[in-house]
């Protein structure tokens, strides 16, 4: 099982049931997904779209996919995705974070002294990503971490 799919199961498992978060829908469509993200959930009165990420090892970063694949130029998640949250569970530490999108969006790069860009090979080939600390997000008000309280 990857770690997006472990992360999903968690949330839904174990995660929102013990905060009374309710799954209205679950978007399995590729390109719906790649807008909106893998969830549309009810949190009290609020209604999100959710995006569900994970790691494996904890680095203390945020990995932001700039650029999908190099090689044909496609775009990341972060121009692509228009969800409200993203949440992103780091295994190694057993947390969940939730990263709120519009303030990534507004905020990228405040932090950039200590963020830096990397590639990587993923399953569409290399990908661009900006590693932003989480104590930056945490700092700018983007970020908390949310789970365990």
């Amino acid at each position: 099982m990857s770690i997006e799919h472990e992360a999903c199961d968690l949330m839904i498992r174990e995660v929102w049931p013990a905060c009374n978060i309710e799954v209205i829908n679950t978007i399995s469509e590729r390109e719906k997904q790649r807008a909106f993200g893998d969830y549309v959930i009810k949190e009290g009165a609020c209604v999100l779209t959710v995006d569900v990420k994970g790691e494996t090892n904890a680095t203390g970063n945020f990995p932001i996919e700039l650029i999908q694949d190099v090689e044909s130029m496609d775009l990341g998640w972060f121009y692509t995705l228009r969800c409200d949250e993203i949440w992103y569970y780091t295994k190694a530490q057993g947390y969940v974070w939730r990263i709120d999108f519009a303030k990534l969006h507004k905020k990228i790069g405040r932090g950039k002294d200590r963020w830096r860009s990397t590639s990587a090979t993923g399953k569409y080939g290399w990908t661009v990503i900006l590693l932003a600390p989480f104590d930056d997000l945490m700092d700018l008000g983007i970020s908390k971490k949310w789970w365990p309280a």
